[in-house]
């Protein structure tokens, strides 16, 4: 009988430990982090067990009608898409970056703006983007097409490099690195190794690309087969 009550108090005590180290692991995350998102990101990694990844794909799941609709107006693979959104955002809405990024699929007015004249929708406020969570991803799915359209002998990879940091920019990257997207690639690859600063979205449009296999791997989406 003792051992039976001291095995349900040591299963106990383990348990509250548990939840002790996913409240002190979420804590360290929000005071790292400083940013509102982190604090949902961290509420929904409790629910899940401490595991941050599930909690933001089981988020990012959940607006999976909005993500295949809008892949499918604009002609785009929804799961990169979810990529992206697991990239920008975490699937965590409302939010602006530094650079003035907006919302789920952090898009800037002037890239949102051109999205909506193709789709022949009203020029999107700010508001709006921060709040609407639809008309965030449709518009983030008619830039990306366009990007995509408007690539040129770019690669994949380097279409999400210039979602993230902007045409312009990776132009620029890529005249200073001497001329290819390779050679480009290779610095920020140096610069890694070197444990040196680098731009980041090398990194990023790679991860994006690897997101968008997991969750195809884990039918994330539940897309439907095509019917013969």
């Amino acid at each position: 009988m003792q051992s039976s009550r001291a095995k349900r108090v040591l299963q106990s005590h383990w348990s509250w430990t548990g939840v002790g180290l996913c409240l002190a692991l979420a804590l360290f995350l929000v005071l790292r982090a400083k940013s509102p998102g982190m604090v949902v990101r961290a509420y929904d990694a409790i629910k899940a067990g401490g595991d941050m990844q599930q909690a933001d794909l089981e988020r990012i799941a959940t607006f999976r009608e909005a993500l295949i609709e809008a892949a499918a107006e604009s002609d785009v693979d929804p799961y990169m898409l979810a990529g992206i959104m697991y990239n920008e955002s975490r699937g965590v809405g409302g939010q602006t970056s530094s650079a003035g990024a907006l919302g789920l699929m952090q898009l800037s007015l002037a890239a949102a703006g051109d999205s909506a004249k193709r789709l022949k929708l009203p020029k999107p406020t700010k508001k709006e983007l921060l709040e609407d969570s639809k008309l965030n991803i449709r518009l983030a799915a008619s830039h990306w097409a366009w990007l995509l359209k408007h690539r040129g002998d770019w690669s994949e990879e380097a279409v999400l490099v210039s979602y993230n940091a902007g045409r312009t920019k990776l132009i620029r990257w890529i005249k200073a690195a001497g001329g290819t997207y390779s050679k480009w690639c290779d610095t920020e690859v140096r610069a890694e190794a070197q444990k040196r600063k680098t731009t980041g979205a090398m990194r990023y449009a790679r991860n994006c690309q690897h997101m968008a296999r997991l969750m195809r791997d884990r039918d994330l989406l539940e897309l439907e087969p095509a019917a013969e």
